[in-house]
């Protein structure tokens, strides 16, 4: 069975919700409460193949060439130190295995930082990428690059309008703790245009009533070119695949 890290899975949702489909996978993360949370939700749900360790991405309690595949999601701006993180994500990972990254991107992190000094502190990012700059640094550190691009600009008019309108959120994770109908609403587009259509189907709660998803569908297919010609504007993140050789 393959072996699938989730470096920096925060809650779990991810790992369980998706990866637990895939393989036996193994979920990391810094903060003890998200942990915890991670490991109740996976019980609660009876998910067997998940597993959550407290631990830094700076030294992971795992053997050399341990994984098949490692997913790095928007965590490599908390970290203390980006390149200790990862060289041992690429110690832990097989030879050509496979890993999945995402960083915020200077464009939207930039204006972000401006609107809200909070949003980079201690618990928060600590750093902007240069999304060039870190090809470069992987493709120095014996990964190869397999596809790259910026994505989630409806992500990112979520989180201008959050600070904007200034709305409170959780220290680590960014979620907000008040909701907002207007932030609420682009959050869902962004959930639209991601989703196949199987999900949009599942989350209307009838699989049978398909015709009640069609809206769903003409939506889905007039906002992503909009999503994809706006990416080169304002995106919410730079990711990339790579391989290690």
């Amino acid at each position: 069975m393959k072996k699938i890290l989730d470096a920096g899975c925060g809650r779990g949702e991810f790992a369980i919700g998706t990866l637990s489909k895939k393989g036996y996978v193994f979920g990391v993360d810094f903060s003890e409460k998200f942990i915890s949370n991670a490991k109740r939700e996976a019980e609660k749900r009876g998910i067997k193949n998940c597993h959550f360790i407290v631990s830094a991405l700076e030294k992971l309690p795992f053997k050399d060439d341990e994984f098949n595949e490692i997913h790095c999601y928007n965590v490599l701006e908390h970290v203390d130190d980006e390149k200790k993180s990862i060289c041992e994500l690429k110690r832990v990972l097989k030879k050509n295995g496979r890993i999945y990254i995402s960083v915020p991107h200077k464009k939207s992190e930039s204006f972000l930082k401006r609107l809200d000094k909070k949003y980079f502190s201690e618990n928060m990012h600590k750093r902007i990428f240069d999304h060039k700059y870190l090809v470069q640094y992987l493709i120095k550190n014996d990964f190869t690059v397999l596809k790259h691009k910026n994505r989630g600009f409806f992500r990112a008019v979520g989180r201008t309008l959050r600070f904007f309108l200034k709305l409170p959120f959780e220290e680590q994770s960014g979620i907000v703790y008040k909701k907002n109908i207007f932030v609420s609403s682009v959050s869902y587009i962004d959930f639209l245009i991601n989703s196949n259509f199987k999900t949009i189907r599942m989350d209307l709660n009838d699989k049978n009533k398909v015709y009640l998803a069609f809206p769903f569908y003409f939506l889905k297919i007039i906002l992503t070119p909009i999503d994809f010609l706006m990416n080169f504007v304002y995106p919410a993140e730079f990711y990339i695949v790579l391989s290690k050789r």
